[in-house]
């Protein structure tokens, strides 16, 4: 017989800044607010949903991980010597 947990579930908003990338025939994924969610598929919609069952399953397992606290993340414009 299959084990139920009492334990209401709770439910969270977040939100993240997810990055696509093209790499030849492959897609890579990852979010910048969380370092180590990661995805490598062959379509779009393979990459998005792999990022969102990685954030699930971190929410699941260690929710303390998805605060957006100490991470920044701004764009630099450099000028570069040739």
């Amino acid at each position: 017989m299959p084990v139920r947990s009492t334990r209401p579930s709770k439910s969270i908003e977040f939100e993240a800044t997810s990055v696509i990338e093209r790499r030849g025939r492959w897609y890579i994924g990852y979010v910048l607010e969380v370092p180590g969610i990661n995805v490598q598929e062959r379509t779009l919609r393979e990459v998005r949903n792999g990022i969102r069952e990685q954030l699930q399953e971190l929410a699941e397992l260690a929710p303390d991980q998805l605060s957006q606290g100490s991470r920044h993340v701004e764009r630099l414009t450099v000028r570069l010597k040739a």
